[in-house]
């Protein structure tokens, strides 16, 4: 989306792709909503990789921001390509075999995760290493990214409201269990 918007100019009222025109203030608020989600996204996964102490393990490949689905199991393009290589070989003979592999792939899913993780904090934050101060940087810009999300999540219904779409003790109810999933998340 910012390519696009730079390669047609940042002052154009529309864009063009693949012959849809996309309004200005439609593809910068899919520009900030995209950011508020990797926002999201990194600050959960700097929480899952703290609980599974693997938070200053380093990357395991360079290639890790390639990934692959295969029947619905998501994994890095090399583990896919080790998989290949393997039934060439030899090495995975049976369908046990690979079973085994998609096993042992799914079980290491968060490690995985972590390492594209660290590729995309690197390219926020600039720094290979989650140091102190980039930690503390990602919590703020989540808790940040988090209520700008439960935001708009309200704004919608709120608009859902008032077309008369859903009444107003489901619209309060829904709002409130917003605020307290929101109270839940924050990270201190």
């Amino acid at each position: 989306m910012k390519a696009l918007k730079k390669a047609s100019g940042a002052t154009s009222d529309c864009y063009i792709y693949n012959g849809y025109t996309i309004k200005a203030s439609s593809l910068d608020k899919g520009i900030q909503l995209y950011d508020v989600a990797l926002r999201i996204y990194m600050g959960e996964m700097l929480k899952k990789a703290k609980h599974l102490d693997i938070l200053d393990k380093p990357l395991e490949q360079h290639s890790i921001n390639v990934w692959s689905d295969l029947g619905g199991l998501l994994l890095p393009d090399y583990e896919e390509q080790r998989i290949l290589e393997d039934i060439k070989s030899g090495s995975l003979e049976t369908i046990e075999d690979v079973n085994d592999r998609f096993k042992e792939i799914n079980s290491n899913y968060y490690r995985y995760a972590w390492d594209w993780t660290r590729f995309l904090i690197e390219h926020y934050y600039g720094s290979k290493d989650i140091s102190e101060t980039i930690e503390a940087q990602i919590i703020d810009d989540y808790n940040d990214a988090l209520k700008t999300w439960i935001s708009e999540i309200c704004k919608d219904a709120e608009k859902e409201y008032s077309m008369g779409d859903v009444d107003k003790e489901v619209l309060e109810d829904f709002l409130e269990k917003l605020e307290q999933e929101n109270s839940n998340t924050i990270i201190n």
